[in-house]
């Protein structure tokens, strides 16, 4: 399904990650991405950018779901951290939330097919 109407938002110092594919994994707390499966469109978009911040449009190739303390802190694919703890400290920055190993998190793989 193609979801022109919804986005992925992303802080800004991933944005250039996505744009030069170096990035093809999010990781996601929550239920709000559920709906999505492989195959589906979607656009990504800049937090706090002004105006719609819309700059890739992405195909999910991936998606499953995994507890926190499985995740790897170098996982191709996704950005690389010096240590889980500084993992853990990004993503409690980014969720306003203590993160625990048990915590279930949305990974989802997807491949850039337009950028904006």
């Amino acid at each position: 399904m193609r979801y022109k109407d919804k986005s992925i938002k992303f802080s800004s110092n991933l944005v250039p990650l996505i744009k030069n594919k170096s990035k093809t994994l999010t990781y996601r707390i929550g239920k709000k991405y559920d709906y999505l499966k492989k195959g589906d469109i979607v656009m990504f978009q800049e937090s706090g950018k002004k105006g719609n911040g819309i700059f890739a449009e992405v195909e999910i190739t991936d998606k499953y779901h995994k507890a926190f303390g499985e995740l790897s802190h170098k996982a191709p694919g996704h950005e690389k951290f010096s240590s889980k703890e500084e993992m853990r400290n990004t993503y409690e920055r980014y969720y306003k939330q203590e993160i625990k190993n048990d915590q279930e998190i949305l990974v989802l793989g997807f491949t850039v097919i337009k950028l904006q």
